[in-house]
């Protein structure tokens, strides 16, 4: 294998310095970034490069430590790298894991040596830093300076070694010379000052691989006293499937314990990346060098995406993300100044539609009132609500909801039914709400298997699903009635949600179904509308108290012939779908100015214009 010493300008203007390593006539291979750590350079993976046993490509960049993910990321970009693991160590693993929240599609693995994303990782030679970060005074930033002095780097390097002898003693003096260059102690101060944004992003560290479940594989120096043993084995508490391997080693387990992390590696790949990729196979290396950039920055990042920690006092207190989104908000910007999504409420918002589909049935109250949890949570989501925000827009909601197995809302009885639906008798339940958890289980089942648009062709729309007054076209609307619960479920989110939608529909009753029987030619909406008010069935057209319950609204105004006559009247009103696009177009213009029109006429003193819930959709 060769190397090449090469240099790629990104965008910002930057000049990243990196080595390239390919293999003489590579097939297919894989990508994966190394990231190194404090106070080190690309020098420290000069021995894994040519002990790597894969066919691979090694990129060694060299760039600044200002804003390190936008530079990583840019770099990534230059370089055309599409889909990468990464090899995450002390300083390299808050930026590794920092570029996959924000290209979580991106990185396919991850090979973590000392690479810490849990708070139990944290030995003892971060008390002193977290003191400075709780209280950034001179005093403590002094305090620190200790750690870039020549016996502190040899420590790095030897502390924890089986045979610290054994140790290239050029390795923490190439370190500690470019450590005593200009000003590079200080902004390793602001640097150890700024990692407190880490470890406030390391809950959406651990929400990623919980929810990603990345194929993670973590090599760790058990004698570490930096990033200690406790913050390996936690990568299994997130992601069961993460395979964890203590070593006899220190901190730079490459030095002492080469071999081993390369054969290591070697199997990761064999096992676990390659599967996972669809293009080339490469090994990249990427480097972080904080002590030899060409352009220096007294800052790191100095604002937290995640803003102040619930529970720690050394958080950032800036409100501003420094960790950009890939997720661009549904209303765009310029339109509402919203502050936008980001990766980390996304996952939350994820979360949490899945612990409500778990737990929460679809009806509460002694009425029947349907749960709209999930509508408040997207709906704040899309506003750019945070992920602390979206839990207590969650927690607060939950408390009123019933528990996915209640068989009586007005008593709270819970009794799970011990029925397994299937195609041949998913009839046999319809209307009745104790099934509700079965039926998600089935339309989840079901859903898996065909997708989602043929099974709401299958089991909403199709002649089968509705004959023999199994009604579920009509259940899914509601009859004329019911609220859009069931629909919004299935045109926002997921899967998963549209089986809460199809399982809602399921249990729900078919409130007079004869009114959508349409087979006559239609009129306009306003000539309706007059009809309506000239109908002496239809007076009062409202005929109930608004502030009485809903579903005593409902049984006030369909009395007394009025469904029939409410189906005379929707009767009147079609889409000629023989004329195609033109149509639907003509009584789409219908229906805006129809809405426009009563909007108008409702418009308070001075003829303002009163836009209301009632406005039509279609």
């Amino acid at each position: 294998m060769t190397t090449q010493v090469k240099t790629v300008t990104v965008d910002g203007g930057i000049e990243v310095f990196y080595r390239e390593a390919a293999p003489a006539g590579a097939g297919n291979v894989s990508t994966i970034l190394l990231l190194h750590g404090f106070p080190s350079s690309s020098f420290q993976y000069r021995n894994l490069i040519p002990g790597s046993r894969t066919n691979t490509e090694l990129w060694l960049p060299i760039f600044p430590v200002s804003d390190l993910l936008s530079t990583i990321g840019a770099f990534v970009d230059a370089l055309g790298l599409e889909k990468f693991a990464i090899y995450i160590f002390d300083y390299g693993a808050p930026t590794g894991l920092r570029l996959a929240l924000d290209r979580p599609s991106s990185v396919t693995a991850i090979i973590t040596q000392n690479g810490n994303a849990y708070e139990e990782g944290l030995g003892g030679f971060w008390d002193a830093i977290k003191k400075y970060w709780v209280d950034s005074s001179q005093e403590n930033r002094d305090s620190l300076r200790y750690l870039m002095t020549f016996d502190t780097t040899k420590s790095q390097y030897v502390t924890g070694a089986s045979d610290p002898s054994a140790i290239p003693p050029e390795t923490y003096h190439l370190d500690y010379y470019l450590m005593t260059r200009a000003n590079n102690v200080e902004i390793q101060l602001d640097i150890f000052f700024d990692y407190r944004t880490n470890v406030a992003l390391y809950p959406a560290f651990q929400t990623y691989f919980r929810l990603m479940k990345p194929p993670t594989l973590a090599v760790w120096g058990k004698h570490d006293p930096i990033f200690i043993p406790p913050g390996a084995e936690a990568f299994k508490r997130d992601n069961p499937k993460a395979e964890v391997k203590l070593i006899d080693a220190g901190h730079f387990a490459l030095e002492s314990n080469l071999d081993e992390i390369s054969n290591d590696i070697v199997t990761g790949v064999r096992n676990y990346i390659v599967v996972a990729l669809t293009d080339r196979l490469q090994i990249s290396d990427l480097q972080v060098d904080v002590t030899g950039c060409r352009h220096r920055s007294r800052t790191l990042h100095t604002s937290c995406p995640l803003g102040k920690s619930s529970n720690k006092s050394y958080s950032s207190t800036s409100t501003t993300p420094s960790m950009s989104s890939r997720l661009a908000p549904t209303i765009r910007q310029g339109i509402l100044n919203l502050p936008g999504t980001t990766f980390e409420a996304k996952l939350t918002v994820e979360r949490l539609l899945e612990e409500d589909r778990k737990r929460h049935h679809c009806f509460y109250g002694k009425v029947g009132f349907h749960n709209h949890l999930s509508h408040h949570v997207l709906a704040a989501y899309d506003l750019g609500a945070p992920a602390q925000l979206l839990q207590k827009i969650y927690d607060k909601n939950a408390k009123s909801l019933s528990p996915i197995h209640t068989i009586d809302r007005r008593s709270g009885l819970e009794e799970e039914q011990n029925v397994s639906i299937t195609p041949q008798n998913w009839k046999q339940f319809l209307g009745q709400e104790k099934y509700y958890a079965n039926y998600v289980e089935f339309f989840a089942t079901v859903i898996a298997s065909i997708g989602a648009g043929e099974t709401l062709e299958r089991y909403i729309f199709s002649p089968g699903a509705n004959g023999n007054e199994s009604y579920m076209l009509f259940r899914f609307v509601g009859g004329a009635t019911s609220s859009d619960s069931n629909r919004i479920r299935c045109r926002i989110w997921n899967d998963a949600m549209v089986a809460q939608a199809l399982a809602q529909t399921a249990v729900h009753q078919p409130f007079l179904p004869e009114i959508f029987n349409l087979n006559i030619e239609g009129y306009s909406l306003l000539s309706i509308l007059q009809q309506t008010y000239d109908s002496p069935i239809m007076k009062p057209v409202m005929p109930y108290d608004p502030d009485a319950f809903i579903s005593a609204r409902f049984k006030d105004a369909c009395h007394d012939g009025r469904p029939e006559e409410i189906r005379r009247l929707s009767a009147l009103w079609q889409v000629d779908v023989t004329r195609g696009r033109e149509g639907l177009d003509e009584k789409v213009e219908e229906l805006l100015w129809t809405t426009t029109r009563s909007s108008r006429a409702r418009g308070g003193a001075g003829g303002s214009l009163a836009w209301t819930s009632s406005s039509c959709t279609f």
